[in-house]
């Protein structure tokens, strides 16, 4: 709104003081910045309905300036983008993309944009997926017609026949549907696939080595490099807290999994959590932690959700000491789609709040392939090295634990000032420099 013809306008007719307003003041511009769908923001957005089972069209578009790089994220449903299965398409300026979702999954679900100052500021809107009794009968008459089609060419030949058939169809419109079944079982063909995965709280050195190991040169050599792993007495360095998820071998959360040369390379990542279409994925999930987190997966959804009535909160809080166990079933829009590689990749995190979460460092990768592509031992058997490479800036400034951070490595904490802009640079670590 600072940019639109109405600004003076709207200052006269709706500010307290319009003359003592500052129209270059920070914090004036930041709160004429409207993080909008359709121009309603926090959910506020009306007429995003549909039918279980619809074909539906996501025309996506964004305009506006460089600031307006948007992820589009759909929860609950998955949809086909240029033949590959996402749940989130990245949005910049004067480009439109037309995306195909089969809506599956009944609820009320959460479309967000995931660029963190954005998903904080609003940019937020609900889409409703309903039982419809219209769409409700189609399906069974699909079903019915499914279950015969191999006799299609035998049948229009034979009218008799036919009539028999369309009979029993009709019949099965009558029958009362069946509940699903609430116990997770693998496609035929599909396997049970087993992680043990823990929330843990330890100490994170970006740059283990003091030195550019890419141009050479100390890091305090350079001021651009200086800014970040500095410690002083109003500055943190290069060593936080963090929360991070590690991956243990069994359910008593005893002992952790080795570090290996394939892994190595994950750092800051979780573990790298894979599975095949058709699959049961289980995880079972250990907060220890001292703060409420989740798992939070993209591409696939908890089996038991049938109605997802809580927007914001993807899963249940796991409070401190506590365990989940998480069961999906991973269906085939989970997987590459009819033009992808044979695995596809997407993401996991904490959900209990998406931006503190994740910058505090609870985020890993999930793979999942076509049948038969992975191996015994979770290897792929179309490659010989798999590796997954985050780019992100971890906004330290947004963790959980920037307040413990600056008390335990700044030299002076209770000098620092929280909202001073150089502090704030210096928090914001450009990954992993080592």
């Amino acid at each position: 709104e600072n940019v639109a013809h109405y600004l003076d306008d709207n200052v006269l007719q709706y500010t307290s003081d319009p003359y003592g307003v500052d129209f270059y003041e920070r914090g004036f511009t930041i709160a004429n910045r409207r993080y909008s769908i359709n121009g309603r923001m926090y959910g506020n957005l009306e007429g995003l309905t549909m039918c279980k089972g619809d074909r539906v069209i996501w025309n996506i578009l964004g305009v506006g300036r460089s600031i307006d790089l948007h992820t589009a994220y759909f929860h609950g449903n998955n949809f086909l983008h240029q033949g590959i299965y996402r749940d989130t398409v990245t949005v910049v300026p004067s480009i439109l993309y037309a995306v195909s979702m089969k809506a599956d999954s009944e609820g009320d679900w959460i479309v967000e944009c995931r660029t963190n100052s954005h998903l904080s500021g609003g940019m937020r809107a609900m889409y409703r997926v309903t039982e419809c009794p219209q769409s409700r009968q189609k399906r069974q008459v699909y079903d019915s017609l499914n279950e015969i089609g191999s006799y299609v060419e035998y049948i229009d030949e034979n009218p008799k026949i036919r009539n028999n058939i369309e009979k029993q169809a009709y019949e099965n419109i009558r029958k009362p549907l069946q509940e699903p079944r609430k116990k997770a079982t693998p496609a035929r063909g599909g396997k049970i696939r087993e992680y043990f995965v823990a929330a843990i709280e330890e100490e994170w050195e970006y740059a283990p080595k003091d030195r550019h190991l890419v141009l050479g040169g100390s890091l305090m050599d350079s001021e651009e490099s200086k800014t970040f792993v500095e410690r002083g007495n109003d500055r943190i360095g290069t060593r936080y807290k963090k929360a991070l998820f590690r991956e243990f071998t069994d359910a008593t959360f005893t002992t952790r999994k080795c570090e290996t040369p394939q892994s190595r390379h994950l750092a800051v990542l979780g573990p790298m959590i894979k599975a095949e279409v058709g699959d049961v994925l289980r995880v079972t999930f250990r907060n220890m932690a001292s703060r409420p987190y989740s798992f939070h997966p993209h591409g696939i959804l908890h089996h038991q959700d049938k109605n997802h009535m809580h927007p914001g909160s993807d899963e249940d809080p796991v409070y401190p000491g506590n365990l989940m166990v998480y069961e999906w079933i991973v269906p085939e829009n989970a997987g590459p789609g009819p033009n992808g590689f044979n695995c596809t990749s997407w993401a996991y995190y904490s959900a209990v709040d998406p931006v503190k979460d994740t910058n505090a460092g609870l985020i890993g990768p999930l793979i999942i392939c076509r049948p038969g592509i992975l191996t015994e031992d979770g290897g792929r058997s179309d490659a010989e090295h798999e590796f997954v490479v985050l780019y992100t800036i971890m906004d330290e400034n947004e963790s959980w634990y920037i307040q413990e951070n600056v008390m335990r490595y700044a030299y002076q904490p209770y000098s620092v000032n929280y909202q001073d802009r150089n502090f704030i640079t210096s928090n914001r670590m450009h990954g992993k420099l080592r």
